[in-house]
């Protein structure tokens, strides 16, 4: 299993991050969209020199982009959805995580039943259709409700998946959302290959990336995704209260001696 790190962008940091361990990066799609595609290629040439692979996005939309705004707010979305998985294609990027807390509220007056109309609506109408144009697969993340006030759990991310009904539509594992949203090892072992992608932090440490008091836990973990059946890719997401480089040495230790191999 790969793992890697979230919060890398810049040539030198993707390069650093491989001779710290890691197998892969996953930058932000809205950074990644803000480079050209001359630089993007370059990324993607130095990637390939070093060794370290490009395999998912997070961040995947900017703060003013709604997902429930309905269809007013296709043109926009729909646009710098073509371009910035273009770009994300370019590095070789396959999995976009969806969790945009901020652009998938629900507002104040709008029910929930209209919430889940209108994000399957704006998925099958225009994020996955501008995702499968470059092979992309969208992996829908849970989020704690002291985050976003929709989508607070894995179940709740996963009936979601089975509504829209495309296989370009995956489920996400966050361990630190779907533990406090409630959900159970043994739930996401029973997900199987629905699961595109994982995240990974500390419980004890409130979102820090996993430490050395961690490996316990990232050991019943990693034996939940293998029941599950997932060899993908498992990337560290969360707070780093100190030097980034210091942190991850930490965390590549920790699941590596947790079995994430």
């Amino acid at each position: 299993m790969m793992i890697g790190s979230c919060g890398v962008w810049g040539d030198d940091k993707i390069v650093k991050v491989k001779e710290y361990g890691c197998d892969c990066f996953e930058p932000p799609l809205f950074l990644v969209a803000g480079s050209g595609f001359d630089s993007l290629k370059r990324t993607r040439e130095i990637c390939d020199e070093a060794g370290i692979r490009c395999v998912s996005l997070n961040g995947m939309l900017t703060g003013d982009m709604p997902l429930l705004g309905g269809r007013d707010c296709y043109g926009p979305l729909e646009d710098y959805l073509k371009d910035a998985f273009a770009k994300a294609s370019i590095l070789g990027g396959k999995i976009v995580v969806l969790g945009c807390g901020a652009q998938r509220r629900i507002l104040e007056g709008m029910s929930k039943e209209t919430a889940e109309e209108r994000f399957c609506d704006v998925l099958r109408e225009i994020v996955l259709p501008a995702a499968k144009e470059y092979g992309i697969a969208i992996a829908l993340e849970e989020l704690r409700k002291e985050e976003c006030n929709f989508i607070n759990s894995a179940k709740e991310a996963m009936d979601i998946v089975k509504r829209v009904g495309d296989g370009a539509l995956k489920l996400h594992i966050d361990y630190f959302h779907t533990i406090l949203g409630g959900g159970t090892l043994d739930e996401i072992a029973g997900y199987g290959s629905s699961i595109a992608h994982v995240h990974l932090s500390s419980l004890k440490h409130f979102r820090e990336f996993p430490k050395a008091d961690d490996i316990e836990e990232m050991k019943a973990l990693k034996a939940a995704l293998d029941r599950a059946g997932y060899d993908g890719a498992a990337t560290f997401e969360g707070v780093i209260p100190g030097d980034f480089f210091e942190t991850l040495k930490e965390a590549v230790a920790a699941v590596r001696s947790a079995g994430f191999n």
